[in-house]
């Protein structure tokens, strides 16, 4: 392979736009690949302007010094929670394991092998050689970084008596400082160089499903927007991307899931009969209909009232603990706003070069939305993005606990009726047909559906509860009548259509390792 193509790595404007030229051939979408090659090398020299890491990976063929393959890497903040073992051998808590640090995630993107040179093993090549490079480079500046003077700096741990590294131990060190990740198209082709899927299911709910009837509510809540619906008790508030007071309310939801976040990766006990959160990592929660089906008796949180069999409850008889504890290591990526506006500024320049109406670029502006239910006080978002200039997906749904305007929260004179019990779908029902509606008028509408992925699920709500709505419901509550007749409903897509999310440790080419990775949605596609 070397006899024919040299490898290399650039951060060279020229370069880089030869770069994303052969990348544009499979993600350009609408526009051409060399203006995919001027929008995306432009943002890629803006992250190193800024001071952040983004690598540039090509092979050239020898002789002609054309670019023939590419990929790039960008350096991501994120967390990880170290699994305390120490209560097998004794009492004594391990210091390491002691709260979340701060790790860099290192995401592997735009993997394109021109289409006259493929099926000669180049992708291998060049995503094996930018690994090896990027690992040895990350070696490297972390014995430049490191304190000589120090016992415990990373230079003396790792250096034999006779002044060698030692290569093994240095990766042992690294593999909890630093993550490879990416989302495959190409199933689990990844495999070979170490990294593990973590699959993650989605539901398609295509434009179509939303009746004549509940388009016109929403639309009616579109046009009265900041004003309440005479009768609903509801008000609809649309988040633009143009809009800077907009922007903090975005990014005031990101950094609100950051500490959420946080608070999950530092518990380390869990109660086995609570589980089926859908923050739980995919790989573990791959299939919600197995859940159902296999709910343990007497669970309150898999419907109780439905699986429990009281025949086996014996009188007088102590109920063992469904306390436990963690036994592996948790990762999470870490929220991050701009990544968002990093998707919204590619969809904005797709509208703009591809022949859209004023009409759908405005739409395309609409990044998301905020119901307020003026009955119970509360506050609902959901948001979403387009990606790979393809589908849109939602990226997050929750419960705001301020308000959107004045960053209070207003006490409820119905105080009560929030603690009822129950779960009010017909407002997420009315954000995800906003979603739709906002889908079918964008100028990027390859596709006639949304996606949500399983673990982007509200966490206020029970996971099953939501799928069972969503497949069974949806979205009738809107207007409290039967849906109008439609083939289209909503379905399970059993991998996310970005990609199969997978995970590497640094230094190790084997896919069998232990690790939670929490919160993994598609908010956090890079």
């Amino acid at each position: 392979m070397s006899e024919k193509y040299q490898f290399g790595v650039t951060s060279d404007p020229a370069k880089l736009r030869e770069i994303y030229t052969v990348c544009g051939d499979a993600f350009s979408a609408t526009i051409t690949p060399e203006e995919f090659a001027d929008l995306e090398s432009g943002k890629h020299v803006k992250v190193l302007n800024d001071g952040g890491n983004l690598y540039g990976f090509y092979v050239e063929e020898k002789g002609t010094g054309k670019v023939i393959a590419s990929t790039t890497v960008r350096e991501v903040d994120g967390f990880f929670k170290a699994a305390d073992r120490s209560s097998a051998l004794s009492s004594v808590p391990d210091p390491a394991a002691i709260g979340v640090k701060n790790v860099k995630f290192l995401l592997v993107g735009y993997v394109s092998t021109h289409k006259d040179f493929r099926n000669q093993g180049i992708a291998k090549f060049i995503v094996g050689e930018s690994i090896k490079y990027l690992e040895n480079d990350i070696i490297t500046r972390k014995l430049k970084e490191s304190d000589a003077s120090k016992k415990d700096s990373f230079k003396n741990m790792v250096t034999k008596a006779d002044g060698q590294i030692d290569t093994q131990l240095a990766n042992y060190y690294l593999s909890k400082e630093y993550f490879w990740y990416l989302y495959s198209g190409v199933g689990k082709y990844y495999e070979r160089f170490g990294f593990k899927a973590f699959p993650m299911e989605s539901f398609r709910l295509p434009h179509s499903i939303i009746s004549e009837k509940q388009e016109s509510i929403i639309k009616d809540l579109i046009k009265n927007e900041y004003s309440t619906v005479v009768g609903g008790g509801k008000k609809l508030k649309l988040l633009r991307g143009s809009n800077l007071d907009d922007q903090n309310i975005i990014n005031s939801i990101y950094q609100r899931k950051e500490l959420e976040i946080l608070t999950d990766l530092n518990k380390m006990i869990f109660h086995s009969e609570l589980q089926g959160s859908s923050h739980h990592p995919s790989s573990s929660l791959t299939n919600v209909h197995d859940i159902l089906e296999s709910a343990k008796s007497g669970s309150s949180s898999f419907l109780s009232s439905i699986t429990e069999d009281k025949t086996n409850s014996v009188p007088g008889q102590r109920r063992k603990s469904s306390a436990q504890q963690f036994s592996v290591s948790k990762v999470a990526l870490k929220p991050d706003y701009e990544t968002v506006k990093w998707h919204v500024s590619t969809e904005n320049h797709y509208a703009k070069y591809s022949n859209s109406t004023p009409e759908k670029i405005e739409f395309t502006d609409i990044q998301g939305a905020i119901l307020t239910n003026e009955l119970q006080q509360k506050s609902y978002y959901i948001l979403w993005n387009t990606l790979m200039q393809r589908s849109m997906f939602i990226l997050g749904m929750g419960e705001l606990h301020s308000d959107p305007v004045t960053g209070s929260r207003r006490s409820s004179s119905f105080g009560t009726l929030n603690e009822l019990g129950g779960y009010n779908f017909q407002d997420w029902d009315i954000l995800l047909a906003t979603a739709c509606y906002v889908g079918k008028n964008r100028s990027i509408n390859f596709s006639k559906e949304i996606y949500l992925a399983l673990n982007d699920l509200p966490s206020s709500v029970p996971t099953q509860l939501f799928y069972d709505h969503l497949l069974n419901y949806f979205p009738n509550s809107l207007d409290n009548s039967s849906q109008d007749a439609t083939d289209d409903k909503v379905e399970i897509i059993t991998d996310c259509l970005t990609g199969l999310p997978m995970i590497k440790l640094f230094g190790s080419e084997s896919p069998n390792f232990d690790l939670d990775w929490t919160h993994s949605g598609v908010w956090s596609w890079g």
